[in-house]
């Protein structure tokens, strides 16, 4: 069988952090291939093609929808996610910036 505990403690930790609606409002492909990263970041620093080896390891792909997913994909998911930059830091600040805080 798969390790999984591990896995939900920290997607439980992400959704409880609302982090999917920081990286995008609406669910999409990319969005899951970034949770997806996140977590194997948390729970296994790898290189994206180890990373993408590992998580099958683990229920990791199937808890984040991405059992498809390649190294490459990682890479597009990441260009994706440096084109959102703005937008995400603009709602970290709303979220964690009281007015006239800095």
């Amino acid at each position: 069988s798969r390790a999984q505990g591990h896995v939900q403690a920290v997607a439980w930790m992400m959704k409880r952090l609302g982090l999917a609606s920081l990286v995008a409002s609406k669910p999409c492909r990319e969005r899951d291939r970034v949770m997806a990263m996140v977590a194997a970041r948390i729970l296994a620093p790898h290189t994206k093609l180890a990373t993408t080896r590992w998580w099958h390891t683990t229920t990791l792909a199937e808890d984040f929808g991405v059992t498809d997913a390649d190294e490459q994909d990682c890479y597009a998911a990441m260009d994706w996610l440096l084109a959102r930059q703005d937008r995400i830091q603009k709602k970290l600040a709303t979220r964690h910036l009281e007015e006239g805080g800095l």
